[in-house]
């Protein structure tokens, strides 16, 4: 019986391990992709500023002086 007790907890241990190492790829696939896309965003914006495409930069963006009833200045 003792033997068939060591047997039971390494399956459960291994289980376990398993376990904890899916949920930690899932969450470094999740951080990685968040990464990427941030990196991407970042590039694509470098991009366009050096050949010129309009891009949404502080002057280009909303006026939120004027949405608030102020004049812009």
């Amino acid at each position: 019986m003792q033997h068939l007790f060591q047997a039971v907890a390494i399956f459960a241990f291994g289980c376990l391990l398993i376990h904890a190492g899916r949920a930690y790829a899932r969450a470094t696939t999740l951080l990685l992709s968040a990464t990427v896309l941030m990196l991407s965003v970042t590039l694509g914006t470098v991009l366009c500023q050096r050949i010129g495409l309009p891009g949404r930069s502080v002057a280009a963006g909303p006026s939120y002086t004027v949405a608030l009833g102020r004049p812009p200045q």
